[in-house]
């Protein structure tokens, strides 16, 4: 029996990518790969729906990613002088840095606030246009690149210890690393281009369309709540994945996914 998660590899976003090779390897065998599958697993409703528009004859199931939940891990209201935002993910163009950086300048708390950015250089050329873009507009006492981060233990710490977390990105198939921030009860924002659109349903963050006006409106919003508010928004991150991503949950679908196929 065989069952295909494509992870992404479907969406629009990356299928504009290197379209001509794309198509080839697509028509070629790609598609009959996936016709002739026992099932296509897809991480959310909208991979489902993209996978489906590529007219894949094989059945579609969704799961989520399942997040680890530390149970003794109690929310706190945070009282940071100097509060800090983060994005957690790859260094590259899907992710929207560049326009994240471009409009900090703007932001009306940009004094208070510090955006610290975590994640693998897997664009070099994309990474220097970042660096120079802090530079020109001289944000280098407000916007850090970090380092990657891969121990478990310690990226928990860095998000437990922040006031929010950001992902402007143009397409994910899941974003593990939203789930992460909201696991260790962090707001999140993020883009309708995520598959997240039920943050907005717990009022865990703020969900937008990708666009720079969208990013600092939102931005300028969330630097503006109260310490309180942010916590509550933080809680209600927490309790989403609580009952809708905690792990032991998730593996018992992908258990009885593989048992109805034996």
């Amino acid at each position: 029996k065989i069952i295909i998660s494509p992870i992404g590899a479907l969406e629009p976003w990356s299928l504009s990518q290197k379209q001509l090779k794309k198509k080839l390897a697509w028509y070629i065998y790609q598609k009959k790969i996936l016709d002739t599958a026992d099932i296509i697993h897809a991480t959310s409703d909208i991979e489902a729906k993209n996978i489906k528009d590529n007219k894949v004859k094989s059945k579609i199931i969704v799961i989520p990613h399942g997040l680890n939940l530390d149970n003794e891990f109690q929310p706190a209201i945070k009282k940071n002088k100097k509060k800090i935002i983060l994005f957690f993910s790859r260094v590259h163009s899907k992710k929207g840095l560049l326009e994240l950086i471009s409009i900090w300048k703007n932001l009306k708390s940009n004094n208070d606030w510090q955006l610290h950015i975590y994640g693998p250089i897997s664009d070099k050329a994309y990474f220097n246009k970042m660096l120079n873009e802090i530079k020109i507009n001289k944000l280098e006492k407000s916007i850090f690149y970090l380092e990657s981060v891969f121990n478990n233990e310690k990226k928990m710490d860095i998000y437990k210890k922040a006031d929010g977390f950001i992902l402007p990105s143009k397409s994910e198939n899941f974003g593990i690393s939203i789930g992460e921030a909201m696991s260790c009860a962090l707001p999140v924002l993020t883009t309708f281009e995520t598959p997240w659109e039920i943050i907005n349903q717990y009022n865990a963050g703020y969900i937008f369309n990708f666009s720079k006006k969208e990013i600092q409106l939102n931005l300028d919003k969330f630097m503006t709540l109260s310490d309180e508010e942010r916590y509550r928004m933080g809680v209600n991150a927490f309790n989403l994945i609580k009952e809708k991503f905690e792990s032991e949950k998730i593996f018992n679908l992908y258990e009885d996914l593989y048992t109805s196929l034996i």
